[in-house]
């Protein structure tokens, strides 16, 4: 999360890609500011393709419900993978 922007590569193109952190959602920078102080954030979508990074639980949710129902909560620098409420019901149905 330090590099900020995203190097692709595609059929023999090279072109520079900066990751969509969600409306409302933190930069890279606030990430690793809040990362490094031990804070709590939630990532949505995938490692280097993040859909969206945030402070806000609530909003990390919101989000994960229309990508699969999971996201990625944060102490600090460790990370573990998070349900939402909605995927958990379909999972018990």
């Amino acid at each position: 999360m330090s590099d900020s922007s995203i190097r692709a590569e595609q059929a023999g193109c090279t072109h520079e890609r900066q990751p969509d952190y969600g409306s409302g959602g933190l930069t890279a920078k606030e990430w690793t500011q809040l990362a490094d102080s031990g804070a709590t954030t939630y990532m949505v979508g995938e490692p280097a393709h993040w859909t969206g990074v945030f402070a806000d639980r609530s909003a990390a949710e919101a989000l994960a419900d229309e990508h699969g129902g999971t996201f990625i909560e944060w102490t600090g620098r460790t990370g573990h993978i998070v349900t939402t409420a909605d995927c958990d019901l379909e999972l018990e149905a």
